[in-house]
């Protein structure tokens, strides 16, 4: 672990025991709960009281495992909440403490169960841990004991704050050698994966969980009728004849064990049945053993029923190939690097396979989705910066990995129109190249050029994000109203956007962030500014799901990426109820994960530095004229 350690400066170990790390790092601020073990030198006190403004530039431990229940009242009321329940363990409220006591630039290097980064309790955590950095380095210890506190199955990992490279270095504890991984964020899981991930398996298969009984021995009988799929089909092919539901007189010996169980509430009417049903379907599916070390855990088999160890994902597409899915899944998903494959077993769960996101070639799966059809087209246009095939209608999108530049991304991966994009690094003044201020004279990304416009002329180019969304709203007939008044609602929050929220966060970034002074007025400003434009936001949303009504529109695509830097605005979305509500709904959408998945393939190094801030800031009249 110290190994990993690549910054000098200031150094806390917050869980210190008897010094492990801090021993051996001079100067390292130690802090220790337990009176009995700490050292000499150590601070004695609860890491959770230690004031957020001591910044680090490592913090390095091994925090304390202790389940919610179990923490220590005082320390309990100190924890900060927003993104933990009663589920969370002890040692994910110290991750994210750790993390906002680092610098921009900071490394957390922690040992801890691996199972975190899968964690629904930690799904929020997760969410945030991606929007501020990347784990650039992840040793999987399999079974291997470090610590006497520490159980086999954890993970030893770097954490960077402020680092979007998405590039992580992976090996296990026995082999020195590393592999890069991209670092990705699904719906609250964090994986590595060895490709990107395009393909969203919810677009594809709906997956569901089986019938549990919660007394198979009982239930298990020669005149049962019901075939179950069972843990054990995949490898004999054999089904298991079950009583389903069904009354029987053998059952009545054990009536007092099947009134006990735990699964729901059981009675003298339907102390006979099971406790879970599974999916009464005679839809095809492929099967798959939740916990298993077979190989290939993904099988096909003609019986409709099947139990709680198995879990079935139905096609979408009822014309789909079942066997040439079967040996996709099998074959072309990177399991283990996505986290489902630990030490050779596998282990599936109904969410995580729901929210999972797979390789381009799933997209041969679904002919029939214009956006399956599309990724082929556009990633060879993205790879090799060919035209597209006859017949595909393209976008040329000349992009950077702003909230403007988010905004059409966000709405070409949800339409599925094939694009190709053309990076424009603002950083180092690409903006301001002639072919560029061709489409854009206001040297401002985005900008697109639509090769097979609807008048069927000539190709087209337009600037401004505001009337891109628009244009390309009406281009496609998605994401804004035909109706009068629909239109109006989303027209107006759109251009509320481009005019308020827009213009004051981004002012509120340049002085809160860039700026060579701090201005106390001007920050405040543009703090308060920002906040009010939070709270116009969350009052509307109070009554309707989306900015708009009741359908997602071009005006929340517009809002959203303004939002995912609230942090950054010295905003809390606690504060804004109904505003975090709507944008946790927006960022689980795959739409825009596949966005802002893109986005980190395009620009590894957002964070800006001082030549970047002369480009950017230093434009006046001349910089115009002189071009």
């Amino acid at each position: 672990m110290l190994d990993l350690r690549r910054n000098p400066g200031r150094v806390l170990e917050p869980s210190a025991g008897d010094g492990a790390f801090s021993e051996r790092l001079p100067g390292c601020v130690a802090i220790e709960f337990d009176a009995r073990v700490a050292r000499a030198g150590m601070r004695h006190g609860d890491f959770f009281a230690y004031p957020l403004e001591e910044r680090f530039d490592t913090v390095i431990g091994n925090p304390p495992y202790v389940r919610f229940q179990d923490i220590p009242a005082e320390t309990r009321l100190r924890l900060d909440m927003r993104h933990f329940d009663g589920r969370s363990n002890l040692f994910l409220f110290f991750i994210e403490k750790c993390v906002r006591h680092l610098d921009d630039g900071g490394e957390l290097i922690f040992i801890v169960p691996r199972e975190f980064i899968k964690l629904t309790a930690a799904r929020k955590l997760n969410q945030w841990l991606f929007e501020h950095g990347t784990i650039t380095h992840w040793i999987e210890t399999g079974d291997t004991r470090i610590f006497a506190g520490a159980v086999p199955n954890c993970a030893i990992f770097r954490f960077e704050r402020g680092n979007f490279s998405r590039r992580t270095l992976l090996r296990t504890l026995d082999d020195p050698s590393w592999s890069e991984r991209i670092f990705v964020h699904m719906d609250g899981q964090l994986a590595f994966t060895p490709e990107a991930m395009s393909v969203p398996l919810s677009e594809l298969f709906d997956v569901k969980v089986g019938a549990v009984s919660g007394a198979d021995r009982i239930f298990e009988h020669p005149e049962g009728n019901v075939e179950f799929v069972n843990s054990k089909t995949i490898d004999s092919r054999a089904t298991r004849r079950m009583l389903y539901n069904q009354p029987h007189p053998d059952l009545a010996a054990h009536k007092s064990t099947l009134l006990a169980r735990r699964i729901k509430q059981f009675d003298e009417d339907n102390w006979w049945t099971w406790g879970r049903n599974y999916p009464s379907s005679a839809a095809p599916r492929i099967y798959v053993n939740a916990r298993t070390r077979r190989d290939a855990p993904f099988f096909l088999h003609p019986a409709a029923a099947f139990d709680g160890s198995i879990l079935a994902l139905f096609p979408k597409d009822p014309a789909m190939d079942l066997a040439h899915a079967v040996a996709l899944l099998n074959t072309a998903v990177p399991w283990e690097a996505l986290g489902f494959r630990v030490d050779g077993r596998y282990l599936f769960a109904q969410r995580s396979l729901q929210t999972l996101m797979l390789p381009a070639a799933f997209g041969e799966l679904a002919p029939g989705a214009p956006l399956l059809d599309a990724e082929p087209e556009r990633r060879n246009a993205l790879e090799t910066g060919s035209n597209p095939s006859p017949g595909v209608t393209m976008i040329d999108l000349h992009y950077w990995t702003t909230p403007n530049g988010h905004k059409i991304t966000l709405f070409l991966e949800e339409a599925g129109l094939p694009y190709r994009i053309h990076p424009v690094n603002i950083g180092k003044g690409e903006q301001f190249d002639p072919a560029f201020l061709a489409i854009a004279p206001n040297n401002r990304i985005p900008a697109i050029v639509d090769q097979a416009p609807a008048d069927g002329g000539a190709p087209i180019s337009i600037f401004e994000s505001g009337a891109i969304l628009l244009y390309l709203a009406e281009k496609t007939g998605q994401f804004i109203p035909a109706d009068l008044r629909g239109r109006t609602e989303v027209l107006q929050w759109l251009f509320w956007q481009m005019g308020g929220l827009g213009p004051m966060a981004g002012q509120n970034h340049h002085f809160v962030q860039y700026a060579p002074e701090r201005i106390a007025y001007a920050m405040e400003r543009y703090v308060k500014e920002t906040a009010r434009l939070y709270a116009v936001l969350d009052k509307r949303l109070a009554d309707r799901e989306f900015i708009a009504g009741a359908h997602y529109s071009i005006a929340d695509m517009a809002s959203y990426p303004w939002v995912v830097p609230h942090e950054r605005q010295q905003q809390n979305l606690d504060d804004f109820p109904n505003l975090k509500r709507w944008f946790t709904a927006i960022a689980a959408r795959p739409a825009t994960q596949r966005a802002y998945a893109l986005a980190d393939t395009i620009n590894k190094k957002p964070v800006m530095d001082e030549d970047a801030k002369k480009i950017m800031f230093g434009q006046d009249a001349t910089t115009v004229n002189a071009r």
